[in-house]
């Protein structure tokens, strides 16, 4: 099994280019946001999680920011 490590850099080479990190950050937070919005629907906690205005924003945020200190916080 291998085990991704990042140096801290902020810019993440896909295919030569650099993209900034927030970017792939913020893609594992809507993947996030998706899939935990599928699990509380058919769990049927959706009903928990009002208003879903404010919510959805939240869980998002909560996602992208923890999957940046995981991988790009300073050691």
């Amino acid at each position: 099994m291998a085990i991704i490590t990042f140096s801290g850099n902020p810019m993440i080479n896909v295919a030569g280019a650099y993209f900034p990190a927030w970017l792939g950050c913020m893609v594992v937070g809507v993947f996030g946001t998706w899939l935990l919005g599928i699990l509380f629907h058919r769990l049927t906690w959706s009903s928990i999680l009002q208003p879903p205005i404010l919510m959805i924003p939240a869980i998002f945020s909560a996602i992208t920011l923890w999957t940046w200190l995981l991988f790009f916080a300073a050691r």
